[in-house]
């Protein structure tokens, strides 16, 4: 259907143009308007294809949109199945705790993240403590426990930079 949109807007304004540049070089051959007139009519019609076009893009893209806004207003009007279980109880469960895990990529020789320690207590906010891998940059305000003060950090910077 909308192949058939698409087509039926290119080639309106193009048949209106062959039938226009017939009859005006019919007109012009036997004198009823001048050369001038002519290029002048075509040169303002060529300019009047893209916006009328335009207006058909903005048409179709209409189209398009109210249907998908159908579809979504169908999806929000379904019935709900999965229900949330009652808000006011404190959520049962235990202790979530990852100790010294790591993660590398495939490809990758060296880790990408590596003795990650990771506790989460139920209905608190997760703490997470990271060693430092090798070769890896931290920043004066880095939360994963790097080294233990700044002073540190910048005497480990420095016995690394003069080796």
């Amino acid at each position: 259907m909308s192949a058939k949109f698409w087509t039926l807007l290119e080639v309106i304004p193009n048949l209106t143009l062959i039938v226009v540049l017939g009859f005006g070089a019919y007109a012009a051959g036997h004198g009823y308007v001048t050369m001038g007139t002519l290029v002048a009519f075509i040169t303002m019609m060529l300019s009047l294809v893209w916006p009328i076009a335009s207006l058909g893009f903005l048409l179709s893209m209409t189209q398009e949109s109210f249907t998908a806004a159908n579809r979504i207003a169908e999806i929000f009007d379904a019935p709900r199945e999965i229900t949330d279980g009652p808000s006011n109880e404190a959520p049962r469960g235990g202790r979530l705790e990852l100790v010294d895990v790591g993660f590398r990529f495939p490809d990758s020789a060296t880790w990408a993240l590596r003795h990650l320690s990771v506790a989460v207590e139920p209905g608190r906010r997760s703490r997470w403590s990271a060693q430092r891998v090798r070769g890896s940059r931290c920043s004066p305000r880095c939360c994963h426990g790097c080294t233990t003060s700044p002073r540190a950090r910048s005497a480990s910077t420095a016995a690394t930079s003069a080796s």
